[in-house]
């Protein structure tokens, strides 16, 4: 058991946080946060079904992850595919039918709830996702497409009209820096911006606009109000924002990714700027308004309320990646039917095929860091230890230097919306017998 100490500003007064039971503490070793709302049971039962921290995989699953191709009409600098052809419509893959015949004789898709479509530029491939698409259409179902967003048209709208499934656009753009680090801003041409004032007028489609932070693009509010801005002159209701640390992904340390990672004085700069924006957008949750779209970094269980409520109920962590990629039941799989450590890696991961499922063995991942590197932080339950592909060290390093950083900032707006006082971090790593000792408490974890 590790403990990390916390003051709070105004008042003084200290508080624990336990990590692994996600639980917070006062100064006499009361614990205040509350029981799961779902009963330790649910959590006891969850564990038992081995899900987490395994590397076969199920084939009863409940997301999909489907890799059609790595091309892209795009070459942003920070991107880990470099895969680039020209910018046309691919013909439909050869492999397309085996795929589709593999996933109905090889999967039990009753629990099928997610579908990702992934590229390179997935629309490139409109040939292959669409049949895919109808094949998987199901109303208890939704899809989500990350995506440029330059490649839609009319006939894109046309079809999704025509889904029972939910669908998510995951637009990637970087408001007003996305001439600078992606290319080509798509709401200055046309026939983009009336394919999705269109489709936003559907009732199965949302939207949301993905956005990597780097040191050229470190201003959270501008970004906020480039997309604000998009919503309300192209109808978008509800609309996502994702925020992302722009992190190394390519073992050799490249020039290329280097450019774009997060460091020096641009830590310093992101610490400040993420930090307010949290707390501006903490004003926002208390007294109403809507300058701050609403984000991921606030609302999922990795962001800052969406944590809050995790531990006041003291919802014990689950050990997986935030990715997913060693969880049984969430499956990667490229058109070929090979089964991938993750939509974004090259086929040197590839694991195995859909028609050998029993074989699969997922390889690659770093998953001891969790017992070495990441026991005493106290972030550890909102950063999994980060990507669990194997990285060299320094490459590892840098990316936790940046998210550490990240997720403090998001834990401690989080401890700060419980308690409605400023929180700072004293120190961390105490172990069961100083925490004993501080608190003079017999009371145990």
């Amino acid at each position: 058991m590790s403990y990390s100490k916390f003051r709070l500003k105004e008042s003084g007064n200290i508080f624990y946080y336990q990590n692994t039971l996600n639980a917070i503490y006062n100064d006499k070793g009361e614990c205040l946060s509350l029981e799961p709302q779902e009963g330790w049971e649910f959590f006891e039962e969850a564990n038992s079904k081995n899900n987490f921290g395994v590397t076969h995989k199920t084939n009863k699953p409940a997301a999909l992850r489907i890799l059609f191709g790595h091309a892209c009409n795009y070459s942003c600098g920070y991107c880990l595919q470099k895969d680039l052809g020209n910018p046309d419509e691919r013909p439909q893959n050869i492999w397309l039918d085996t795929f589709i015949s593999s996933l109905n004789s090889n999967l039990n898709l009753d629990d099928l709830e997610r579908i990702e479509l992934w590229g390179g530029e997935p629309f490139l491939y409109w040939n292959d996702i669409k049949p895919v698409m109808e094949y998987l259409d199901d109303p208890k179902r939704h899809f989500f497409i990350s995506t440029n967003g330059s490649p839609l048209r009319q006939k894109h709208v046309d079809f999704f009209k025509t889904l029972k499934a939910q669908v998510c656009i995951g637009i990637s753009h970087d408001g007003p820096s996305q001439e600078e680090l992606r290319g080509e801003d798509i709401f200055n041409k046309e026939k983009v911006v009336e394919s999705i004032r269109e489709l936003a007028k559907c009732s199965n489609i949302s939207f949301s606009f993905n956005t990597v932070i780097t040191p050229s693009n470190l201003d959270m509010f501008k970004t906020n109000d480039y997309f604000k801005d998009v919503t309300e002159r192209l109808g978008i209701k509800n609309a996502l924002i994702s925020y992302n640390p722009a992190k190394i992904y390519d073992p050799t340390d490249s020039v290329n990714s280097a450019n774009h990672i997060i460091k020096g004085e641009s830590l310093e700069v992101l610490k400040k700027n993420f930090n307010y924006y949290l707390k501006i957008y903490r004003d926002q949750l208390k007294y109403g308004g809507n300058r701050l779209l609403p984000t991921t970094i606030v609302y999922q269980d990795t962001g800052m309320l969406g944590y809050a409520k995790t531990v006041k109920h003291q919802i014990p962590i689950t050990y997986h990646s935030n990715c997913g990629v060693e969880s049984a039941d969430i499956l990667s799989i490229d058109i070929k039917g090979n089964i991938r450590l993750c939509p974004h890696t090259s086929d040197k991961y590839n694991a195995g095929h859909i028609n050998e499922l029993d074989k699969v063995r997922i390889i690659g991942l770093d998953l001891d860091r969790k017992d070495n590197h990441c026991t005493h932080c106290p972030v550890k339950r909102l950063c999994k230890s980060s990507c669990p592909i194997k990285f060299p060290s320094e490459v590892f390093l840098h990316n936790c230097r940046v998210e550490k950083i990240w997720h403090s900032a998001i834990q401690q707006n989080g401890f700060a919306l419980l308690f409605g006082e400023e929180v700072e971090l004293l120190e961390t790593g105490i172990d069961e017998d100083r925490y004993k000792e501080d608190t003079r408490t017999s009371v145990t974890a």
